[in-house]
């Protein structure tokens, strides 16, 4: 009968398996950014590559692409980084409405030109997307979410 740290393990591993699962669509597995807390009070931040159960060891890379290690008996938590959508939604309809309605009231020709503001929304949508993906790595992007410990 296994011990009841070997089921914590175990349960760990399936956490971040099914964090980490494979989109229907998709080959690429989602990368797991976690947050782990230690038993010692310790806390980091780590790219959480595998789970070995052998060996006890929970496998990641450190935000600066370093292998790391971190024990598994001394894991008192792990919380995962998932993105916040709506505030990316807010960066690309803003910057599209923006867009649209800078584009109607300068395009030439006639005022208030409906191809100005079609044609302002169409740079507005792309401007979004480049302003998306340049504040896509900030704290206020992402929430964590506790997927393993004793509050979970």
């Amino acid at each position: 009968m296994p011990s009841l740290e070997q089921l914590q393990h175990e349960e760990l591993a399936h956490a971040v398996e099914r964090a980490t699962a494979r989109l229907p669509f998709f080959a690429a597995h989602e990368r797991l950014w976690a947050r782990v807390l230690t038993k010692d009070g310790l806390d980091g931040e780590m790219q959480v590559l595998d789970v070995d159960l052998d060996g006890g060891l929970l496998k990641g890379l450190d935000r600066h692409g370093a292998p790391t290690q971190v024990d598994l008996s001394s894991v008192a938590a792990v919380w995962q980084r998932r993105p916040r959508v709506g505030r990316s939604v807010l960066i690309w309809l803003s910057a599209t409405l923006t867009g649209a309605g800078a584009g109607v009231l300068i395009a030439p020709g006639a005022p208030l030109s409906p191809i100005g503001g079609v044609l302002g929304a169409l740079g507005g949508l792309m401007f979004g997307a480049l302003l998306s993906w340049l504040v896509e790595d900030r704290e206020a992007m992402y929430e964590w979410k506790q997927f393993y410990g004793p509050a979970a």
